[in-house]
């Protein structure tokens, strides 16, 4: 049990933003750790349940079965405590639910004028960017990931940009390429200027999150 909690410490991360003023609870943040939690739940478990099978003794079988309610009562408790990521200093609402979390390359553009067929004016604002798109059901934030220097390994995101659901514009194409789509904010806030190129590598991905955000919003 103990050699299980160290490797599952080892594999969590800490996940933490900086400079950003939004949501007070982000909601559900699973998809770095949860999957090598499950891992964990399926091979750990699967190997107790096969030790079961081959208990000589009614003792044995009754420190096996223990191990095995203990493990899964570990597990379940490790689950819930990743349920939310809790920001200090926010008075807005909550964005919800994270849905979806991805590196992308990103080219921001300064919006076009109001009435103009797109959002995207073609005039580039700086060179693309790598940033990581954080998907949630009240909106999208983007933000760049950092490595503390004084704790070795420990990340954390630093908010660049946020999007709220209720103001977000959607083009499944880009104007520079199909293999892209493009997001801008329609009312205010720091991103409202803008319109931003996405480039998703995994394709699945990619189309993944472009069906979700098409389903919300067109």
């Amino acid at each position: 049990m103990m050699g299980l909690l160290a490797q599952i410490n080892a594999s969590m991360e800490q996940l933490k933003l900086l400079d950003y003023s939004g949501a007070l609870n982000l909601g559900s943040l699973r998809l770095r750790t949860e999957f090598t939690v499950s891992i964990f739940y399926r091979s750990k478990s699967a190997g107790a349940k096969e030790l079961i099978k081959h208990c000589p003794t009614e003792q044995s079988l009754q420190h096996v079965q223990t191990a095995l309610t203990s493990m899964m009562g570990l597990l379940t408790r490790i689950y819930a405590s990743m349920e939310h990521l809790v920001l200090l200093g926010y008075s807005g609402d909550c964005l919800g639910s994270l849905r979806l979390k991805t590196e992308a390359t990103i080219s921001i553009f300064h919006r076009a004028k109001a009435g103009a067929k797109t959002a995207n004016s073609g005039r580039k604002k700086g060179n693309e960017q790598e940033m990581h798109l954080l998907y949630f059901d009240g909106g999208i934030l983007l933000c760049d990931l950092q490595t503390t220097t004084t704790t070795q390994d420990c990340q954390y995101f630093i908010h660049k940009f946020c999007i709220p659901v209720e103001s977000l514009g959607f083009a499944k194409n880009s104007r520079n390429s199909n293999e892209r789509f493009e997001i801008w904010d329609t009312k205010s806030g720091n991103s409202a200027k803008y319109c931003f190129v996405i480039k998703i590598s995994n394709e699945d991905i990619r189309k993944m999150l472009i069906r979700k955000l098409s389903k919300k919003l067109l």
